[in-house]
């Protein structure tokens, strides 16, 4: 990019400057900019070397588009709601990528030029009519993206043709059973995220549907019966359900029998009946990371859980006996939990799988020591306290002596004493949060060598450049990969 031009603050655009932005071998973003001239337009089309990002325009002349067509790159027209024929046909003709997303209206001309589009996206299109319905299904990309709000029978009857591989409608809040039927007799992937209630018959086609790439979200649904959850369970791919926020035990045996990730990150609380159920779960990730407090019977039973995963990021807290019992599932991850014992550490460490508590703001001596000792599984054996914004020297040193990965994204910044204690961890270091290093602390990491430290200023990366240089000259390093 030239100098002393900064693309992102320029909120005018004159000939001249475009035409020396238009020089750069890079992507050019525009994002203030909310108008541009003919004669800019123009100047800035003859840009060959990237992608043009002009998502501030919120409108644009013929004589403009005409120019930018001509640009060799993406083009992202994000801002631009409304648009001409003539200034449509002009950036139709483009063999390059074109993104018009904004577009809140479009006229039967120009949905039958953007039908031609591999994957179209019109999220801001609430309403259409018929016959520009009747355009659009003639699309045959990978994807159609509308953001209807509304649907009538007509325009239904008009999607219901479209030959494409997916299409999106999931700003629809409520559609009719007999709607959904007709649309799921297309041949593609049917995805009805934003619906706020689901009928036994509806989720059998969206079941049907979305088995084409596999996942089912319903991202709005705030409730569903025993029988909609048994029709949803089938699904083949991962099934989520952020929109509920309470789980009855009849709901949640039905859910549990899903093969697959089964993600309820909506609810604040699950009963010991529920916690008992969703455990019967047996294949893939179960997701709970809104629930915030746990009894100790339904950690129990959620302990007993048999898929490879479970993820509690909100629990803030948990007694000693839910931490112990939680501490026998294979892939438990806790990263919300905002203190822990001793004796709660030590349970951790005996964790088959990767210990996860980024929560943790600070810790003891006491309980470094205990997750120190966590060995897990092979492959399974990683360390992530990401949460921690300082350790002290001793700390440093008995987490260095952790046997696995060891993840302290969080500190910003480190003492010499403690940088020459991680120093000697035998394994994976993350250390992305550390923004500055002393030419000791740089001397200690190039001695490390399997470290990542990519959140360094530019002075402090060319001190531990010099420092990775030193040792390798002297061939004292053994460094693997430094990134």
């Amino acid at each position: 990019m030239p100098n002393k031009i900064d693309p992102s603050e320029l909120t005018e655009l004159s000939t001249d400057v475009a035409a020396t932005l238009a020089k750069s071998k890079d992507d050019i973003a525009l994002p203030k900019l909310s108008s541009i001239s003919d004669a800019a337009a123009a100047a800035i089309a003859k840009h060959k070397s990237g992608d043009l990002y002009l998502r501030g325009l919120t409108s644009i002349s013929d004589a403009a588009a005409t120019a930018l067509a001509a640009h060799k790159g993406s083009l992202s027209l994000d801002g631009i709601s409304t648009i001409s024929d003539a200034a449509f046909e002009a950036l139709s003709t483009r063999r390059e990528e074109i993104e018009l997303p904004g577009l809140t209206s479009i006229s039967i001309a120009q949905a039958t030029a953007l039908a031609q589009l591999d994957c179209l996206s019109l999220t801001r299109l609430s309403s259409i009519s018929d016959a520009v319905a009747c355009a659009l299904a003639n699309h045959t990309g990978s994807s159609l993206e509308l953001g209807l709000t509304t649907i009538s029978e007509d325009v239904v009857a008009a999607l219901s043709k479209h030959e494409g591989d997916e299409l999106y409608l999931d700003e629809l809040a409520s559609i009719s059973d007999a709607s959904v039927i007709l649309l799921g007799k297309r041949a593609g992937r049917l995805s009805l995220r934003g619906l706020t209630a689901v009928s036994v018959g509806v989720a059998a086609v969206l079941v049907e549907k979305t088995n084409v790439r596999k996942d089912v979200e319903l991202l709005r649904l705030t409730s569903m019966s025993v029988e909609t959850a048994a029709v949803l369970a089938n699904c083949i791919g991962s099934l989520e359900l952020p929109g509920l926020t309470s789980l009855s035990a009849d709901v949640a045996t039905e859910l549990a029998r899903h093969r697959g990730d089964l993600k309820l990150r909506g609810l604040a609380s699950v009963s010991d009946d529920a916690a008992a159920a969703l455990a019967t779960h047996t294949d893939g990730w179960l997701a709970l990371d809104a629930v915030t407090a746990l009894s100790d019977i339904a950690a129990a039973a959620l302990a007993k859980h048999k898929g490879d995963r479970l993820t509690l990021g909100s629990l803030t807290f948990a007694s000693d006996a839910a931490i112990n019992a939680l501490a026998k599932h294979k892939g438990v991850e806790l990263d919300g939990v905002l203190n822990i014992t001793v004796a709660a550490a030590t349970d951790l460490a005996k964790q088959r799988g990767h210990v996860q508590l980024s929560g943790l703001v600070s810790i003891s001596n006491g309980v470094a020591e205990a997750l120190a000792k966590h060995a897990g599984a092979a492959d399974h054996h990683s360390l992530r306290l990401d949460g921690l914004f300082g350790i002290s020297d001793s700390e440093a040193e008995v987490l260095a002596t952790h046997v696995g990965a060891l993840s302290l994204n969080g500190l910003t910044s480190i003492s010499d004493a403690a940088a020459n204690a991680l120093a000697m961890h035998s394994n994976s270091l993350y250390l992305s949060g550390l923004t500055t290093l002393s030419d000791v602390a740089a001397a200690a990491f190039a001695r490390q060598g399997e470290f990542t430290l990519n959140g360094l200023t530019e002075d402090s990366q060319l001190r531990l450049d010099t420092a990775i240089a030193n040792h390798k000259k002297a061939g004292t390093r053994k460094q693997k990969n430094v990134r």
